[in-house]
């Protein structure tokens, strides 16, 4: 083929590639009026199969695949900016800005199509039967006595350290064997299937520092999990990591879907990590709604549960700083350009799942 048909082809290609993400960016804009075609059309069909497929053809690798892709994709856009950087000096700064223009399409085309258009599904709270209603500060302050004496209870049958603290049962990875049977007898029919298991990551320890404990791959439908984070939470994370390949995209979402699974989860450091991370959702709230009944919950919550979650607490303290400030202003960015218009607040609102859940159900 002779360069002119080369330049040819790739400009088409470009061009194609461009149009193509502003199309999907326009789907994504009209979906979101129409929730309950999207659901019967895309999420709970055509993206649900997608998603079980890609993830179990992946899950047959013990790495996760979305990891070392991240890091393809971080060393490619670095090369496009760097050749962007050469070609103002070159004269080839439109050709440059073409491919990376053409790059970054091709990206977001793939996230939009792959996964990124359940941010219009409806809503979970829809898919529960649940009312968007609102509660009084008391509502929730007894709200949150009763999940810390459900915590209280499935502590009971936690293993326990030398200090007394909650531990899992086993290693990280057995914890990331056992999630998904959770999964199997979940409380909503959206969220059951068969999927690949989740994925710890290679450089969890590092991670960290970002504050990041999990991230779903919407390109290889891999559930990833930062598998040295304290084991209070581990588990919950799993499944909320679990509930984002269930195409739950929002993160308040996610996190009541895991708080729901875990209550039917055989193993107890899941029902636990499953009840704190619901109360300590719940706590948080209360804290800003009325200080005094919070002093109150506090004077009468147990003290183990107080302990575990000081524990906790301070583990997380040793990796404060920039690092993580960057990363939550990124983090903040990306919820927000999705809708997510309370940013990294949002997972804050599981609270709002929770009230409704418990008045309008009468159970958890």
């Amino acid at each position: 083929m002779r360069d002119a048909d080369k330049k040819k082809t790739g400009l088409a290609f470009g061009a194609a590639a461009i149009a193509s993400a502003l199309i999907f960016m326009l789907l994504a804009r009209v979906s979101a009026y129409r929730p309950d075609l999207l659901e019967k059309y895309y999420s709970s069909s055509i993206n649900k199969s997608f998603i079980s497929i890609l993830s179990r053809f992946t899950g047959l690798l013990p790495i996760s695949v979305g990891e070392v892709l991240f890091f393809v994709f971080i060393a490619f856009l670095a090369y496009l900016v760097l050749m962007t950087l050469v070609g103002i000096f070159t004269r080839n700064l439109p050709k440059r800005l073409f491919n990376t223009a053409v790059f970054l399409a091709i990206v977001y085309t793939a996230f939009v199509s792959f996964w990124g258009l359940n941010y219009s599904r409806i809503s979970i709270r829809e898919m529960a039967g649940l009312s968007d209603t609102e509660y009084t500060a008391k509502e929730l302050y007894d709200v949150t006595l009763e999940l810390a004496e459900i915590a209280g209870a499935e502590r009971l049958d936690v293993d326990l350290d030398e200090n007394g603290r909650m531990t899992i049962t086993g290693d990280a990875e057995s914890v990331i064997e056992r999630a998904a049977s959770g999964y199997d007898d979940a409380w909503i029919e959206e969220l059951k299937g068969d999927y690949g298991d989740a994925k710890p990551i290679l450089l969890s320890g590092p991670m960290l520092y970002t504050g990041i404990t999990g991230i779903y791959i919407p390109f290889t439908g891999e559930a990833n999990v930062n598998i040295a984070v304290h084991d209070l939470l581990l588990p919950a994370t799993v499944l909320h990591e679990m509930a984002h390949q269930r195409g739950i995209a929002y993160e308040d979402e996610a996190n009541f879907a895991a708080f729901m699974v875990s209550r039917s989860h055989p193993d107890a450091d899941f029902r636990y990590s499953g009840a704190m991370l619901a109360l300590i959702s719940s706590m948080n709230a209360l804290a800003r709604a009325d200080s005094e009944l919070y002093d109150e919950l506090i004077s009468s919550m147990p003290k183990d549960i107080l302990g575990d979650i000081e524990e906790y607490g301070e583990f997380w303290k040793q990796y404060e700083g920039k690092t993580e400030e960057i990363s939550e202003k990124i983090n903040d960015t990306y919820l927000k350009g999705n809708g997510q218009e309370d940013g990294v607040r949002s997972y804050g609102m599981m609270v709002d799942l929770l009230l409704q859940q418990h008045y309008q159900k009468g159970h958890f």
